[in-house]
C-alpha cells in the first residue's frame, strides 16, 4: 500500500484491471493498457511500438503471432482479439501523439491511468504502471515460493 506516494506497488488483480479499462476513456490507452497486462513488458517500451511491431496485415486489422520488443513475446489470444478490434493508425507509431509527431509519452498516459484509477475509486490501492508488471509475473509464478527463487536469481 502506498502512503503519500511513498510505498510499494499493489499488483493489478483481473478486477482491477476491468475497472481501469473501463475507465479509461480513449481506446489507444485502453490498448495499451492490454498490452501491458497481457504481455508484462514496461509502459515506456510499449509507447515506443510501431504499428508494424504489433500488425501483420493492415488492411484486415491482423495481429501479428507475436509483439517485436527487444525480445519477441508471443501473442495471447485474449490481446490478439483485443488488437483485431482496435484501428491503428496507417503507419508510423501505434500510439501517436495528438500534439506532436511523436509517440505519446510515458507522463501522458501515467496521468490518464491516474484518472481511471480516481474513477473506479482505487486510489488508495497503490496501482501504478508498474502493477500491470506484478500482475504477469504473479500469473506466471502463482506461489509465494516461486516468485522468492525467481527474484533471488536476479
Amino acid at each position: 500500500m502506498k502512503v503519500n506516494r511513498c510505498g510499494k506497488s499493489e499488483p493489478m488483480t483481473e478486477e482491477i484491471y476491468k475497472a481501469l479499462r473501463l475507465g479509461l476513456r480513449r481506446n489507444n490507452h485502453r490498448l495499451l493498457l492490454d498490452i501491458a497486462y497481457h504481455t508484462g513488458e514496461p509502459w515506456r517500451h510499449i509507447l515506443s511500438l510501431g504499428v508494424e511491431d504489433v500488425y501483420s496485415d493492415l488492411n484486415t486489422c491482423r495481429p501479428a503471432d507475436r509483439v517485436t520488443f527487444r525480445r519477441f513475446v508471443p501473442m495471447p489470444d485474449e490481446l490478439a482479439w483485443l488488437l483485431s478490434r482496435y484501428t491503428p493508425p496507417e503507419e508510423g507509431w501505434l500510439f501517436p501523439s495528438d500534439i506532436t509527431g511523436d509517440h505519446l509519452t510515458i507522463r501522458a498516459v501515467d496521468n490518464a491511468l491516474r484518472r481511471a484509477i480516481a474513477r473506479a475509486g482505487l486510489g488508495d490501492m497503490g496501482i501504478t504502471t508498474y502493477s500491470t508488471r506484478l500482475a504477469y509475473r504473479d500469473r506466471l509464478l502463482p506461489s509465494d515460493e516461486q516468485r522468492r527463487k525467481a527474484i533471488s536469481l536476479r
